[in-house]
């Protein structure tokens, strides 16, 4: 976010024995003078799609977007979003791509 007090992070292959079963790690603070906690740890439900692969995050921290561009080879992008900064981010909704090897979001994603 623009005002420092968020910060996202994906890791693609989060899980043992299963492949690329991605998450994306919420990390926040009170101000500028205080350190980055976990808030949340958003899963991907499915292997195999390299969820988190790509993120962004709109400037107010309210709105996050995620892409999984493995999905099934069409890809993903799911929007998050949340009230405050004391709620934690749910699925709001879902974009997949239309044809097989399109991979939706594999060049990357912007909000």
């Amino acid at each position: 976010s623009t005002n420092a007090r968020v910060i996202t992070v994906g890791a693609t292959d989060n899980a043992k024995n299963i492949d690329d079963l991605g998450a994306v790690y919420v990390y926040e603070r009170e101000s500028t003078d205080h350190l980055f906690l976990a808030q949340q740890k958003i899963v991907s439900i499915e292997g195999g799609e390299r969820f988190g692969a790509n993120i962004d995050m709109t400037p107010n921290g309210m709105f996050l977007a995620v892409t999984a561009w493995g999905a099934e080879t069409v890809g993903t992008i799911y929007l998050f979003s949340r009230r405050d900064y004391s709620d934690e981010f749910s699925e709001v909704h879902r974009f997949d791509g239309q044809h097989s090897r399109e991979y939706l979001g594999i060049q990357g994603i912007s909000i």
